[in-house]
């Protein structure tokens, strides 16, 4: 009766200082939400558009190092 599919869930452990930048990329990533979203309100699509690139910029840079650090870790594990 017992059940054997099992789920294995694997932790991996990150260094202080990863955790750290990601809580910075995140609180930049907020900041230039809302300033983006004031410049709108506000109707300065000038300071919009800078504030956007610059959002989007951030966030794109962000997964892409993501994305290299994670297939570099899958690469690392692979045997």
């Amino acid at each position: 009766m017992e059940n054997k599919n099992y789920i294995n869930i694997r932790i991996r452990k990150r260094p202080w200082y990863v955790w750290l930048m990601r809580v910075i990329w995140i609180l930049w990533l907020l900041f230039w939400l809302e300033v983006t979203i004031g410049s709108w309100k506000e109707m300065e699509y000038r300071a919009f558009y800078i504030s956007l690139a610059i959002l989007i910029t951030s966030f794109i840079i962000g997964l892409i190092i993501w994305l290299i650090g994670h297939s570099k870790k899958s690469q690392v594990e692979s045997p």
